[in-house]
């Protein structure tokens, strides 16, 4: 089940989750050792169901749902890049109890640890290692169409890394703030250049290179916010063929 708002409106998913979690909830008492229904669960649950829903009273609680189903699942499959991954995206959209500082490092916390997640899926997924392909799902099952990939995971990390600058601006950290924006740019800008018919990689690499200025103007770095747009502007005069989002 995918409630993104990508692919459900609000209001299929208030018409339809409900049953989603019932029949994933019946799988996991069943056989409540099966690893697929209970990620089956997490999925019915809603990864970003929060963005789809703000006002749902119960978000937090299916966050906290989602969050112990999967920490248990990477226990059991400590490799496994299907849980790894799905774990880091909860804890990073996992949804703010507020905008105080408290909870802005709370919220480092958690992103920090999703990036460190996605560089270690990285790591095995380059390295060939079978274990981030555990637990092997059937042949015939629809997720092995979502198998991970290097390209996906670089993507997730550099969204990661765009992330955690604009949380540690937040907090005022700038050296980190500004490591984590180049970061970001630098792993954003290889990608489009090595999958340049990739129309979303334009679209990040927007994104990154409009953080990378904004990072650097908050931290008081006008002639190096300056420097970041004339690269950003040289970047997509060189690349003629690669179209901008909304140009």
């Amino acid at each position: 089940s995918d409630w993104s708002s990508d692919v459900c409106s609000s209001d299929l998913v208030k018409a339809y989750q409900p049953q989603a979690i019932a029949i994933f909830e019946g799988l996991v008492r069943e056989n409540p050792e099966d690893p697929f229904a209970r990620s089956g669960l997490v999925w019915a649950l809603g990864l970003d169901v929060a963005g789809v829903l703000p006002d749902d009273p119960e978000k937090m609680a299916k966050s906290e749902r989602r969050l112990a189903l999967l920490e248990q699942l990477v226990k059991e499959y400590p490799l496994s890049a299907e849980f790894r991954r799905d774990l880091a995206n909860q804890l990073a959209w996992y949804p703010n109890a507020g905008e105080s500082a408290a909870d802005h490092v709370a919220e480092l916390a958690r992103v920090s640890r999703a990036n460190e997640l996605r560089a270690a899926i990285l790591a095995g997924l380059e390295q060939h290692d079978p274990a981030v392909l555990s637990p092997l799902r059937p042949r015939d099952s629809e997720a092995q169409l979502l198998r991970p990939s290097l390209l996906w995971t670089k993507i997730d990390l550099a969204n990661g890394w765009q992330k955690q600058s604009q949380v540690l601006a937040q907090l005022k950290r700038w050296p980190e703030a500004v490591s984590f924006a180049d970061r970001s740019t630098a792993l954003a800008r290889d990608l489009l250049e090595q999958n340049p018919s990739v129309k979303f990689l334009a679209t990040l690499l927007d994104s990154s290179f409009t953080n990378w200025v904004q990072v650097a103007e908050q931290a008081g770095d006008m002639a190096g916010a300056q420097a970041h747009r004339l690269e950003a502007d040289n970047f997509w005069r060189t690349h003629p063929s690669i179209v901008r989002a909304g140009k």
